[in-house]
């Protein structure tokens, strides 16, 4: 959990975000928080995740990033 007053550094934490989800968030020094990755258990009892590619300066690297990671998820 963030403390500004208590960390020197930021944060990963897994959170439940629901009956059969999870998502790892990430908390910045500044205390803006940010969901990372969510598992979440399918209909079939199979687990999902979604993740986050990364940040880019335009919208155009973004979908390059999103296309590579599909890409080594698939591969």
């Amino acid at each position: 959990m963030y403390d500004g007053d208590a960390l020197a550094e930021a944060a990963l934490e897994w959170r439940q975000a629901g009956p059969s989800q999870w998502e790892l968030v990430y908390t910045a020094l500044t205390g803006i928080q940010c969901s990372l990755r969510r598992i979440y258990q399918q209909p079939d009892g199979s687990w999902g995740a979604l993740v986050i590619a990364g940040v880019k300066d335009d919208h155009h690297a973004a979908l390059a990033a999103a296309e590579w990671a599909i890409a080594k998820l698939c591969a």
